[in-house]
């Protein structure tokens, strides 16, 4: 029974350190500079990448010490979809005053299909 107390407290220090830790990875940035950064260099081209009419996809991202977007992993499930996010977004010139450099940050991003008439 001693045992089982000790590995009950084991198993709840572990929980709240990986809650804690995807806490921060996890937080959102809040500014809309951005989505808007995001939205102007993936807005062409997209299309081929997914099925369907719509596809979500979450961008792990951080700013450097040269004010330059990296893009660190994309859930998008087609490579070259992901090579697609990363290609675009990649060490262009981003500055924000609510982005911390160096601090990681997910972003959820929809793309729609664009249906020409």
């Amino acid at each position: 029974m001693k045992s089982f107390k000790l590995l009950f407290v084991a198993m709840l220090i572990g929980l709240s350190t990986v809650t804690y830790a995807g806490n921060e990875l996890g937080k959102e940035p809040t500014a809309k500079s951005v989505s808007t950064f995001v939205q102007q260099e993936l807005t062409d081209d997209c299309d081929e990448y997914f099925d369907g009419d719509e596809s979500k996809v979450y961008i792990e991202f951080m700013v450097n010490k040269n004010n330059e977007f990296i893009v660190l992993s994309t859930s998008a499930e087609d490579r070259a979809f992901d090579l697609f996010i990363k290609s675009r977004l990649n060490y262009k010139s981003f500055q924000s005053a609510s982005i911390e450099v160096g601090k990681t940050y997910n972003i959820k991003v929809n793309f729609q299909k664009k249906f020409k008439a």
